[in-house]
């Protein structure tokens, strides 16, 4: 049998245990955040790398951009810059990580990649390449679907100004017409 704390005694215990689960979590922070960072410098690095063959990347890939602070904190680590444009991407370190990131509502619409020790830097440009691609023909499809809406809106806008212009024609023919004849 253990021998009984007094309630100072016990007080003082629970006050240690609570100090030494905020140094764990204190430390599990900075391991977390230094992952976190080393992994994005080996995401930039997949790209950025001098002796990367740039031909093996796609036409429309103009470059990669690390993001400021402010859009880091709403989720967006990189913006890959296209010929149509940049689309926001988050860098996890586990795939764990990336299905929580996911999850969160306000992520829905931000894709997220997660890079693992053992993937190459080809192996991260070609999900990164096939995400954006993917991306990027939705947001192209978007494109083209407004133009044609826009170019049967500017038809269906003229068809009704002819029409316009018609009713007006008919309205002076009728009341000439009706001037003119006596009744």
């Amino acid at each position: 049998m253990g021998r009984k704390r007094t309630k100072a005694q016990q007080k003082r215990f629970l006050a240690k245990q609570a100090e030494h689960k905020r140094k764990i979590w204190r430390v599990q922070s900075i391991l977390g955040n230094l992952t976190g960072y080393n992994t994005e410098q080996r995401f930039l690095a997949a790209f950025e790398n001098l002796d990367v063959d740039r031909s093996a990347f796609p036409e429309w890939y103009v470059g990669i951009q690390k993001t400021s602070i402010h859009l880091d904190k709403a989720g967006v680590d990189f913006i890959i810059m296209t010929d149509c444009g940049g689309f926001n991407l988050q860098v996890k370190s586990s795939e764990l990580r990336a299905m929580e990131f996911a999850s969160k509502g306000r992520n829905k619409h931000i894709p997220v990649l997660a890079i693992l020790k053992k993937d190459t830097p080809e192996f991260i440009r070609y999900q990164v390449f096939n995400i954006i691609s993917e991306l990027r023909e939705q947001r192209l499809q978007k494109r083209r679907d407004r133009r044609k809406h826009q170019k049967e809106n500017k038809k269906l806008r003229t068809q009704a100004k002819q029409l316009a212009a018609e009713a007006v024609v008919l309205e002076v023919a009728k009341t000439a017409f009706f001037e003119q004849t006596p009744l």
